[in-house]
């Protein structure tokens, strides 16, 4: 279904960035998760959670883990942020 070009063009930019960690972080046991049920019903968040499947992180882990995330000794980082629609504004 084509969306109505008053609609601003919606992106799943943490599907987008969640799969290119998922690629990068799970060959070193760190599961990426995209969605998120944060209730028993809808709605969802949009979401990115980091889970270390090792006890502590590991070197090869944190190499891969991007800046502000690395120092942290958190066995799960969540980050939920809104991105720009700025695609919409072309």
């Amino acid at each position: 279904m084509m969306k109505n070009a008053a609609e601003p063009l919606s992106i799943p930019w943490h599907q987008l960035l969640g799969t290119l960690l998922e690629l990068a972080l799970t060959p070193v046991d760190i599961q990426v998760e995209t969605e998120v049920q944060v209730m028993a019903e809808p709605p969802k968040a949009d979401i990115l959670l980091l889970r270390r499947k090792t006890p502590q992180w590991t070197d090869a882990q944190r190499a891969l883990l991007p800046d502000g995330i690395r120092e942290s000794s958190a066995g799960h980082i969540g980050q939920v942020r809104k991105m720009p629609r700025v695609l919409a504004e072309l």
